[in-house]
């Protein structure tokens, strides 16, 4: 599919002519000549004791929006895709084009550009002397294919690093360069903002990494991210994770500030409140969420460690029954409600949980334990000893050969 390309400068000289007349390639030629003489009198093309080359200095003005030739495209897709859903008044497009088809592109070296100036990047003129590349620059301008040029420039400034940025410019064709679009409906944009964001860091204060862009983000018009009951659970799960208990808890606090009847919310302080090693709070807590949500499996498995660690196996029992009930399957849940069997001395069926949690994690050398602690009360030795040897293999690991 082709797609017309303008860059901001032809727009911006379109804008300037009356009728909005063609833009000739001598005038074309001046307007980028006069921008960077107009930059350099300044003297902002300095840059660590070293003056910009002229292409140089012409990217670094287009990522801080000066209108040039340049069409600024990024070889990150998440990027591309970032920047088309920046705008929600309209659906968004993410155009994707071949720069490795050497019919259609050449790439621009930084042996290319060096003092050279713009008039003579604009007309291919960026060729060293010799006899051969200048037959190249002849066949090039020659060509019946207007070759478009490609240019990964080097670090000139954070937000073309951050964007990972690449320049396309040329005498491009009637009916555009040959590309493929993926368009994006703009009541999804927000969402795929939120991953791209979450999932990929990829946001506007990570794109525009500089004191321009973060100022830039800060504006008047810019719409404050507050975080919502999703993004508070977050950092509360995030917090717990790393033992930041109190934080967790104050997340928490304010999920629930914002939606009251969030099961997750409560779950997510009881989480926290477990970490304290707070029981008596999180079960407090752990209750809410269930009551808020029955069929909630990951409450009913906290409230039973919680009820454990309290001494309460009669309640670990049925929250570990429940959670079973509701489909959660694993070896460790067998454990925790085998050892409240055990501890109300209810041996056999410590032994009927202790086996079942054996069959779904074989590997567990703390249910082989258990299982013969248990043997040994029911005055069954030689199946404790059996378990014994079992849970010591599976401590040791297997042999390595030699």
């Amino acid at each position: 599919m082709s797609w017309p390309l303008s860059s901001s400068a032809e727009r911006r000289l379109k804008a300037a002519l009356p009728n909005h007349d063609r833009v000739t390639k001598q005038l074309f030629l001046e307007y980028h000549e006069d921008l960077l003489k107009r930059c350099k009198l300044k003297n902002y093309h300095q840059r660590d004791r070293r003056p910009l080359d002229d292409l140089e200095l012409l990217a670094d003005l287009q990522h801080h929006g000066a209108a040039t030739c340049l069409l600024d495209f990024t070889r990150n897709a998440l990027v591309a895709l970032w920047f088309a859903c920046a705008r929600s008044d309209a659906p968004g497009k993410v155009f994707v084009v071949n720069t490795a088809d050497v019919g259609a592109f050449l790439e621009v070296t930084v042996l290319d550009i060096r003092d050279k100036s713009i008039a003579e990047i604009l007309t291919f003129s960026t060729r060293g002397e010799d006899k051969e590349d200048a037959a190249e620059d002849r066949a090039l301008r020659t060509s019946p294919r207007p070759c478009n040029w490609y240019w990964t420039p080097a670090h000139l400034n954070e937000r073309i690093t951050a964007q990972h940025s690449l320049f396309v410019f040329g005498q491009f064709p009637s009916d555009g360069i040959e590309s493929w679009e993926v368009s994006i409906a703009s009541d999804k944009k927000g969402e795929i903002l939120q991953e791209l964001a979450e999932l990929h860091d990829i946001r506007e204060e990570s794109l525009f990494p500089d004191f321009v862009g973060f100022s830039q983000t800060q504006g008047v018009d810019s719409p404050y991210p507050l975080l919502g009951v999703k993004g508070h659970l977050r950092d509360s799960v995030r917090a717990t994770q790393r033992g930041q208990y109190l934080e967790a808890i104050q997340a928490s606090n304010r999920a629930i500030e914002i939606q009251p009847d969030s099961p997750k919310a409560y779950l997510c302080r009881g989480l926290a409140y477990v970490g304290q090693e707070n029981f008596g709070d999180a079960i407090k807590d752990i209750d809410k969420a269930i009551a808020l949500k029955p069929d909630l499996v990951e409450a009913h498995l906290l409230r039973c460690a919680a009820h454990f660690n309290e001494g309460k196996h009669s309640q670990a029992v049925r929250d570990a029954t429940r959670a079973i009930e509701l489909g959660a399957n694993f070896s460790e849940l067998y454990l925790f409600r085998g050892s409240s069997h055990a501890r109300l001395r209810d041996y056999d069926q410590a032994l009927d949980d202790f086996t079942k949690g054996i069959e779904i994690g074989p590997d567990s050398a703390g249910l082989y334990f258990l299982r013969a602690a248990t043997y040994l009360i029911k005055g069954r030795g030689e199946d404790a000893v059996r378990d014994f040897v079992s849970a010591i293999k599976e401590l040791l690991g297997p042999r390595k050969s030699h």
